[in-house]
């Protein structure tokens, strides 16, 4: 291989590797953003098991890290550069994939993920300010919705049915409107979506842009492969450079 060939192999693992570096960041924070929606809102989620390809997703982006690191100081002649490079892209690549095909999964049943809702709802208790009463009213708060589906659900609960009043939690008005008390009446100030729904598409939104990117990372990695393996090709053992020079000056 000409040395020309071999600069441009460098450039672009060099350059594949920045943006390995730049995909793996997006995946870290992407996981980050997932885990800090799950701590807000695990009462709602009926398992943690959902969580496990976000472990993933982060310990490949970790590894990525530093993996794109190496990708960008590597020259032909560092060999211990070389194997702990291509070492760290292996590992990153069957976590990538069990990560890939986990999000997948659990991305196409959020529904099931989701089937806390009714329960903690039931739980409502606007006197008593337990655990599942702020869960619900800090969730329709700050997603800016009402009920499971929608305001509709509550008429369905307990709290509804005992107070006869009418009325939904003051965390279903709708922020602008300063007036809202909650009733029914006036269901035009208040939140039309329901918090199930708004939550699933936020989940659902995470998990795909996860799944994309990590896939984006994959196409990366598999680059950065050829493109070591080609460098790697061409570097010579010590030893068989003496027989090559002692045959050329024979």
């Amino acid at each position: 291989m000409s040395d020309r060939n071999r600069r441009a192999s460098g450039s672009v693992l060099r350059l594949a590797s920045l943006l390995s570096w730049v995909a793996a960041l997006v995946v870290f924070l992407a996981s980050v953003c997932f885990f800090i929606t799950f701590l807000k809102f695990q009462i709602f989620f009926s398992d943690i098991y959902i969580i496990v390809p976000i472990i993933l997703a982060t310990a490949v982006a970790v590894i990525l890290f530093f993996a794109s690191f190496i990708g960008c100081c590597i020259k032909n002649d560092s060999p211990c550069l070389q194997g702990m490079f291509v070492y760290l892209l292996v590992i990153a690549f069957y976590l990538e994939a069990a990560a890939i095909v986990l999000t997948h999964l659990h991305s196409a049943k959020v529904d099931t993920e989701l089937t806390a809702f009714e329960g903690v709802l039931n739980k409502y208790n606007e006197t008593n300010q337990n655990i599942d009463t702020r869960a619900v009213d800090d969730i329709q708060e700050e997603l800016q919705c009402c009920g499971i589906q929608n305001v509709k659900d509550w008429e369905k609960t307990p709290w509804f049915i005992q107070t006869r009043e009418d009325r939904v939690p003051h965390s279903c008005c709708n922020s602008t409107y300063h007036n809202c008390t909650g009733s029914l009446t006036d269901s035009k100030l208040l939140y039309d979506k329901g918090c199930q729904v708004v939550l699933k598409e936020k989940v659902s939104f995470n998990f795909s842009f996860i799944l994309w990117s990590l896939v984006a990372t994959a196409l990366l990695q598999i680059v950065e492969l050829i493109s070591i393996a080609i460098l790697m090709n061409e570097r010579v053992l010590p030893e068989y450079r003496i027989l090559l020079d002692r045959d050329t000056y024979a």
